[in-house]
């Protein structure tokens, strides 16, 4: 699981059915120094990844996605998806 920062939204103009109903969020990939900085306006110099939301995240919202495989899991058929948010973070404590 990877953690990022919600930067925006994409908007559609058709859905395929195939596709579950839910959001696409541009999503910047935070390390651990991003993680702990407090500013929601920092945006990585990682590409941003569009990621599958049915959880409800907005902008400058802190969440956990996944990629490849594991983003499909928690659908019942195979679904055209490469990123899904597996959830929303409220705090970050990194122990060293």
């Amino acid at each position: 699981m990877k953690v990022g920062r919600v930067i925006g939204r994409v908007v559609l103009s058709d859905r395929i059915p195939e596709l579950p109903v839910g959001r696409w969020l541009l999503v910047s990939p935070l390390g651990r120094k991003e993680v702990l900085e407090s500013d929601k306006e920092m945006i990585s110099s990682q590409p941003s990844p569009v990621v599958f939301d049915n959880l409800g995240a907005t902008q400058g919202d802190l969440i956990g996605y996944t990629e490849g495989g594991e983003a499909t899991k928690p659908f019942d058929g195979p679904v055209p998806i490469d990123a899904y948010n597996a959830c929303i973070l409220d705090s970050v404590e990194i122990l060293d």
